[in-house]
């Protein structure tokens, strides 16, 4: 019974069982919870199976609860008096049980368990101490969703987290910065350009009361500005605030290299000023490292290639920016999915190599799957779906005007 009433505060479909959120129920403490945790969970599995309260999935590793018994759990906690108590348990565990620094090395494990991150962001529980673990696992979520390319979601769950944080703990909080952070990044995906660039100026403020103008963090938080005047095509201000950041930071950690992040970006706005040849060596040698430091198929390493790729095309070095974005792409449907706003990306870029290359047929057919896999992921008002359905418009009247004269 106490796991079927643990269970109620989950997600109904495609629950974790004993390998993950229930193997952690287990290991908690009495401190946490006045619950007898000494239970076999496999029995208690077992039981609850033969009773038809729960199934298990055909892959041993999920099971879901009907919709009845759920209800009829709910019904019976608020009778006892109870809802409360199992609500911060929940919580706990996945707070627990989530990891830290969500990434692609722990993408699945994280994916497993997101379903109950998005059930626990509509329960509020009432103490601090739980309040603050809903919003460490909140923020946690935020991170995945983004890397995921749920950005609703990640927005969502990042401004739950910081707005939470900064009633408990203060707005100059660091763990308050933190879900700050994560809400730029959601921002900047929705295109939020003028959202984004305010909340990592705050941030940085804060930072520099704390810890000084030259510290590592600071001067990483400034590189994420200097992305943000890029993502707005400040390309100037962009690159001198790059260049300073890396001075700085190269300094201070004894490095003969900027960090990949940085290399990247600098590329992308020298590449936007014209110095295509101080890009394409800059390029190749952030690709490089890419590769060296995370492997092939990395979602970093994937992009490090695309912008590559576009500092090709800039120089209308055509079969070898197609050769990189047709790997990239590949690969990112393979890593990420055919709907993530990267995979997204990348197919724009390949469609307006191909229509350089005079394969209009084949660009303008890739652009309109993009599109339409676009506007249900990013939405119609964001900026790079307006830009390329733009692009798509322009094509489509020089190929009609083409046909035409024809």
């Amino acid at each position: 019974m106490e796991v079927l009433l643990f269970r109620r505060d989950q997600q109904h479909n495609n629950d974790p069982t004993s390998d993950n959120i229930a193997a952690h129920v287990s290991d908690e403490s009495n401190s946490v919870s006045d619950i007898d945790t000494s239970f076999d969970l496999e029995e208690d599995f077992r039981i609850l199976r033969d009773y038809s309260l729960i199934s298990i999935g055909q892959d041993g590793s999920t099971f879901s609860m009907h919709r009845l018994v759920q209800l009829s759990v709910q019904t019976w906690l608020k009778s006892q008096g109870k809802p409360e108590h199992y609500k911060e348990q929940f919580i706990h565990t996945l707070y627990e049980t989530f990891p830290s620094i969500p990434d692609h090395e722990n993408k699945d494990q994280c994916r497993s368990l997101f379903p109950h991150i998005k059930a626990a962001m509509l329960q509020w529980p009432t103490s601090d101490w739980s309040l603050q673990e809903w919003a460490g696992m909140l923020c946690r979520g935020a991170m995945h969703a983004h890397d995921a390319g749920d950005i609703r979601a990640s927005k969502e769950m990042a401004s739950k987290s910081m707005e939470q944080r900064e009633k408990l703990l203060g707005a100059n909080n660091l763990e308050t910065l933190s879900s700050a952070s994560v809400l730029v990044q959601a921002y900047l995906a929705a295109g939020q350009w003028a959202e984004a660039e305010n909340l990592e100026i705050q941030i940085i403020e804060s930072f520099k009361v704390k810890f000084g103008e030259s510290h590592l963090k600071t001067q990483e938080l400034m590189g994420n500005l200097a992305w943000i005047y890029s993502t707005q095509e400040r390309w100037l201000d962009a690159a001198k605030l790059k260049i300073r950041v890396m001075e700085q930071t190269m300094v201070q950690v004894n490095q003969d290299h900027p960090s990949l992040q940085l290399m990247n970006n600098l590329s992308i706005d020298l590449r936007a000023l014209g110095h295509l040849e101080k890009a394409r060596e800059l390029g190749l040698f952030a690709l490089a490292k890419h590769i060296d430091k995370l492997g092939e198929d990395h979602p970093d390493t994937l992009i490090s290639k695309c912008n590559l790729a576009l500092t090709f095309a800039g120089m209308e070095q055509w079969e070898e920016a197609e050769s990189l974005q047709i790997e990239a792409l590949e690969t990112l449907r393979v890593q990420l999915g055919d709907d993530h706003p990267l995979t997204l990306e990348a197919m724009g870029f390949l469609a307006s190599t191909w229509k350089a290359l005079g394969q209009t047929v084949d660009a303008l057919g890739l652009l309109r799957r993009c599109l339409a896999r676009a506007e249900r992921v990013l939405g119609p008002d964001h900026p790079k779906f307006l830009q390329r359905a733009e692009d798509l418009l322009k094509w489509e009247a020089e190929e009609s005007g083409g046909d035409n004269k024809s």
